[in-house]
């Protein structure tokens, strides 16, 4: 009878002993390694990363606690620094699919870089109050993949990726470098104040103008300078310094830029390498070759009118007798009988090709002698009217805005002769 109740309680033991290593062994999910022939391997933490309202890492002493506030990444004790979302959000995309291999590495922990002198530690919270925590070490030296620990006397695991440099990174390498952040789409109007000098840009349904009142802008400038601007970047910041000792009281120049969000406001040093800027991220330096946001000129178009092919589905014009419209659908122009008309594209080629010389003041004719007018469906028509030639020129002007400009004769009798 001892010897049964021995033998019981020893399988009792082997059984509790099974469950343990079913609920706490962290390999439990454990999956077959992708090519056949390693280890097997099991994700690291699991976790969404969307749902992470903290995380924290630890390396030599220092510690780093991201927050999750309003939707906006902080720092702990730097909330006034701006973040880059992305570079604090790699982190977290990174380690909520890593994968590691179930390998059970001996050796010094020391050489893997997981000492307590030498690991990182990673510790990631959700919105649920789970935590996930693991020791980051260095880089295994073939392989390109980095060793680390689930538990702190547990074994040495190698992840199937190299994501040491996401844990190392100093608070300054989460900083956002960006000087000013505003919506190209939304953009409505545009500011340059320099030397005494103001210009301005408007944008209204049919495009950008200089100005309140001033002649049409071309719309291809804007958009370029718009792109080029946006990606600005501060090469270093100038934290504890004074707007006046580093020349920006007053600045040398202003640009300021409305959007949806608001006003956005840029003020600048004098111009040269590493100009000083003030932005959205208080006062940086930007780099030797950053663009020069400030643009005084170039602005005014000198196309006849906007032509945009793609979105047009509308024409008419009117030169003198010869006159003709026409209409699109389905990528196909048709005339007022219905019949196709393939030489509309021709066409457009003179109105796109004609030079609008709005240079100098000029008083608008009294009627007009023709019209060109193109539309977008029926919430862009953009329309030009001529008066009569005089002195090699025609005097036209906007019907949207814009004072009066002049067109070369030979320019309008192109467009004309290239009516179907």
């Amino acid at each position: 009878m001892d010897n049964q109740n021995r033998l019981l309680t020893i399988l009792a033991v082997v059984l509790l002993v099974g469950v343990a290593l079913l609920v706490f062994d962290p390999r439990k999910d454990a999956e077959p390694s992708p090519d056949g022939d390693g280890p097997p391997q099991h994700t690291l933490f699991g976790y969404k990363a969307d749902a992470v309202e903290s995380f924290s890492i630890v390396r030599s002493g220092v510690a780093m606690q991201f927050d999750r506030r309003d939707g906006d990444w902080v720092l702990q004790g730097s909330e006034s620094m701006a973040l880059d979302p992305r570079k604090v959000e790699e982190v977290l995309n990174r380690f909520a699919t890593l994968k590691v291999e179930e390998r059970d590495l001996k050796g010094p922990l020391t050489e893997y870089g997981l000492d307590d002198s030498a690991r990182t530690e990673l510790r990631i919270r959700t919105a649920e109050g789970k935590e996930h925590l693991a020791w980051i070490g260095v880089d295994s030296s073939v392989g390109y993949r980095t060793y680390i620990q689930e538990q702190t006397n547990g074994p040495v695991h190698l992840a199937t990726s190299k994501v040491s440099e996401l844990v190392q990174r100093r608070a300054e390498d989460f900083r956002a470098t960006d000087v000013w952040s505003f919506s190209t789409a939304s953009t409505r109007r545009i500011v340059f104040q320099e030397g005494g000098t103001t210009v301005s840009l408007r944008k209204d349904d049919h495009g950008w103008w200089l100005g309140d009142t001033g002649p049409r802008a071309d719309d291809d400038a804007v958009r370029t300078w718009l792109y080029s601007v946006e990606t600005l970047r501060a090469e270093s910041f100038l934290d504890g310094q004074s707007a006046a000792s580093v020349g920006l009281e007053p600045p040398a120049a202003t640009v300021r830029i409305e959007d949806d969000a608001g006003t956005h406001t840029l003020e600048l040093g004098p111009a040269g390498a590493g100009r000083v800027a003030r932005g959205e991220h208080g006062l940086v330096r930007l780099g030797a070759d950053a663009v020069n946001p400030v643009k005084l000129d170039g602005w005014v178009s000198a196309r006849l009118l906007p032509v945009r092919r793609i979105q047009m589905d509308q024409l008419e014009v009117q030169l003198g007798d010869r006159k003709g419209s026409w209409t699109r659908a389905e990528g196909v122009w048709k005339d007022a009988a219905g019949t196709a008309a393939i030489a509309v594209d021709g066409l457009l080629d003179k109105i796109d090709g004609a030079v609008a010389d709005r240079t100098g003041e000029l008083s608008r004719p009294a009627a007009p002698w023709g019209t060109v007018k193109v539309g977008e469906g029926t919430q862009r028509v953009e329309t030009v009217h001529f008066g009569p030639s005089e002195g090699g020129w025609h005097v036209a002007w906007d019907a949207n805005g814009g004072p009066p400009f002049r067109v070369s004769v030979l320019d309008v009798q192109a467009i004309a002769a290239a009516i179907p």
